[in-house]
């Protein structure tokens, strides 16, 4: 196992917050994670904190590098707070560009099955930037945008 995975919302908003609870699953965090989240907090819950925080900052700035190299490859990039970014592709499909990246050892992830999405959208992590610069890389050399 490489990690766990814990999400939660933080808002001062009663009603979204109202919302998003009536339509989350029952158990949206097993209870392995539950444990281990629960024991950092306790444990740790300043430097998790600070963890958090590093983290996100470094999300931001990959993501907005991420999405400008997308953009200047013609690709259609939508705005994301996120850490990934939905994708619409000009020439090629998802399927098509899935393989051509496959062939280079980079993944990402189809999203035309979303609903509302067409053939040509998918979505694309945010990683760091040696790997973000390898995406755009193989997205100039293999033709995709």
């Amino acid at each position: 196992v490489r990690g766990l995975r814990v999400g939660f919302l933080y808002t001062s908003g009663r009603g979204l917050a109202q919302t998003l609870d009536a339509c989350r699953q029952p158990w949206n965090v097993n209870s392995v994670a539950s444990y281990a989240i629960a024991k950092v907090l306790r444990d740790r819950g300043r430097d998790a904190r600070e963890y958090l925080r590093r983290s996100a900052e470094v999300v931001e700035v990959e993501r907005a590098a991420l999405t400008e190299g997308l953009t200047e490859l013609g690709v259609v990039v939508y705005r994301s707070h996120a850490p990934f970014v939905l994708a619409r592709h000009t020439r090629v499909s998802a399927r098509e560009s899935l393989r051509r990246l496959w062939s280079r050892g980079i993944a990402v992830r189809d999203a035309s099955s979303f609903p509302y999405l067409t053939e040509y959208h998918v979505r694309i992590s945010v990683r760091l930037g040696e790997d973000n610069a390898r995406l755009l890389r193989a997205y100039r050399e293999l033709g995709l945008g």
